[in-house]
């Protein structure tokens, strides 16, 4: 019995490498289309992910831009805040320099929406900040605009209170001048004998120049009740013809302050006044120099004021 040949294989069907062949290339085309289904299917889920991600790109850039806007806005809205109260106004400043940070931080270039939610939760924050600072800023301003009332107020009646005070200072003065004015003694008669002592004793008048050594003047002093009584200092000043005062020495001992002036004084006496009148005081004054011919004026101050005068003549 004879085995069987190619030929009678070929004889029922296809030879043996036809079918070999036909069963790899079935192969091939399963494993391609199981690779194409693969790659089908991942192509949908990159396609659904970058999708994701550009939405997720979109609202980061939309939540940046409303973010930014929202920050100059607030920024504007801390600027505009005005006040002079020191604390407030290092607290505004400091908030300030917050939303500058929180800019540059939302203009990053990558930005998480995570920090993007924290930087929405601070600026909700700044906004209830900057409402609490309006209200506590027109709070001040009207207590502000009410003590300044209160103070104009204050500043009138103070300026009221002054006007009546410098009037009844005023009055004061005038009432305290009329008083002093009135306290003043008055001589009823002054009268300056120039002469000289004879032996010492007995005073001689004389209107010759060259014998006059000394000057007798004599006054009477009215009564005045108002005048209080005590020790006052009689001042006395001798002008002669040319002007000059006669002064035992020309220094600060010898003057005294009379009718807003200062000057000297020729010489000085000290007498009681008790409340009534002083008739026939007499003065022995003696020149420190030889007089001359021509009219001499004696005027006579009680403490600064002028009590009266008289005058003589010399040959």
């Amino acid at each position: 019995m004879t085995e069987p040949t190619d030929n009678m294989n070929e004889e029922h069907g296809y030879p043996r490498k036809y079918i070999l062949l036909i069963a790899i290339m079935g192969i091939l085309i399963l494993f391609l289309s199981i690779i194409s289904i693969y790659l089908w299917r991942e192509n949908i889920q990159i396609k659904e992910q970058l999708s994701k991600k550009q939405q997720e790109f979109n609202e980061v850039e939309v939540m940046r831009q409303n973010l930014l806007s929202e920050l100059t806005a607030l920024k504007e809205g801390y600027s505009q805040l005005q006040t002079e109260n020191a604390d407030l106004k290092k607290e505004i400043e400091a908030k300030k320099k917050q939303i500058d940070s929180l800019i540059a931080l939302v203009k990053k270039g990558k930005i998480a929406m995570e920090e993007l939610k924290k930087a929405r939760n601070e600026i909700e924050t700044l906004k209830k900040i900057m409402r609490h600072y309006v209200q506590v800023i027109d709070s001040l301003n009207q207590i502000n605009q009410k003590l300044m009332a209160e103070n104009v107020q204050y500043k009138e009646k103070h300026k009221e209170a002054s006007q009546k005070i410098q009037q009844l200072q005023e009055v004061k003065t005038q009432l305290e001048e009329k008083v002093k004015i009135g306290e003043r003694l008055k001589a009823l008669k002054i009268e300056a004998i120039p002469g000289f002592m004879r032996k010492g004793i007995k005073f001689v008048d004389s209107k010759r120049h060259k014998k006059v050594t000394t000057i007798k003047i004599c006054l009477n002093i009215d009564e005045n009740p108002l005048t209080p009584p005590g020790k006052y200092k009689l001042y006395g000043r001798v002008i002669a013809p040319d002007g000059t005062v006669l002064v035992d020495k020309e220094d600060a001992e010898h003057t005294f302050e009379f009718m807003g002036s200062h000057g000297y004084f020729s010489f000085l006496r000290e007498f009681d006044y008790s409340g009534i009148a002083i008739n026939d005081y007499c003065i022995y004054y003696e020149p420190p120099v030889k007089l001359i011919e021509g009219k001499y004026i004696v005027e006579l101050y009680i403490q600064d004021y002028l009590l009266g005068k008289t005058e003589f003549e010399l040959k």
